[in-house]
């Protein structure tokens, strides 16, 4: 004889301050993965005095305005080279008038997607899969000296995934043709996340802390600093400089 209790617990939603809800989009058409999740990752931007706003989901990368009424218009959607219910992790940045995409699972790419056309719009230039890109976990772009940061970069060539790469930094001086300038850690496994400010890397690299690394020499950084242990460490999952620097 199996007897089964069940406790009905009340959850209370975070509170919030200072905030006020503008507007919100869902859609229930667009596939589950086995998590009962739809959505991954977001990014703002502003282009030619518009704000914008993109979010992944397991189909792809969608774009919105958000309107002078402060609602959100969907202006367009990019399927990703990897659509599938298994996808979990989408990333993206911004720089000049494109878009950067980037997705962990499956068989995947980078995604390059001109902007000139929003609002009503949006146009991919470029997919890449090759010896630079194929599953990649994040991306940070330095806007300031045209420098892409991408964290854990699985490369995909001929269908086939190369080893995991920690980190992998390219020129944007062609925004459509990233060209490689340096690749590493050599001595850890993980960078999951990246911030870089004035040439200054901040790198989380999960189990093994954060490093800080000078990309002034992009082919030959300097190795500044590491926290490699501290009270509650965890799992260096992300950080970001405060507006001061100071922390």
């Amino acid at each position: 004889l199996f007897i089964g209790i069940f406790s009905c617990i009340t959850l209370n939603g975070q509170g919030h301050k200072n905030i006020t809800l503008l507007d919100r989009w869902f859609s229930d058409t667009i596939a589950t993965n086995t998590s009962l999740v739809r959505f991954s990752g977001c990014w703002g931007f502003t282009y030619k005095g518009i704000e914008y706003a993109i979010i992944g989901s397991t189909e792809g990368t969608h774009f919105f305005e958000l309107s002078k009424t402060n609602t959100l218009k969907p202006a367009g959607f990019i399927e990703g080279r990897f659509n599938s219910s298994l996808v979990v992790h989408r990333e993206f940045k911004t720089y000049r008038n494109y878009a950067y995409s980037v997705c962990d699972e499956g068989n995947s790419s980078l995604q390059i997607i001109d902007l000139n056309y929003l609002p009503d719009s949006v146009v991919k230039v470029a997919d890449i899969q090759d010896e630079r890109f194929g599953k990649t976990h994040n991306i940070f772009i330095d806007t300031t000296n045209a420098l892409l940061y991408a964290c854990l970069v699985t490369p995909i060539v001929s269908d086939i995934p190369l080893s995991i790469i920690p980190l992998r930094v390219f020129s944007l001086a062609d925004p459509t043709n990233p060209v490689l300038l340096w690749q590493g850690p050599d001595d850890i496994p993980v960078v999951h996340d990246c911030y870089v400010r004035n040439n200054i890397a901040f790198l989380n690299c999960g189990e093994y802390g954060i490093r800080i690394y000078d990309f002034t020499n992009t082919s030959t950084p300097d190795y500044l600093n590491n926290l490699t242990f501290y009270q509650d460490q965890g799992y260096n999952h992300q950080g970001w400089l405060s507006p001061n620097g100071k922390t």
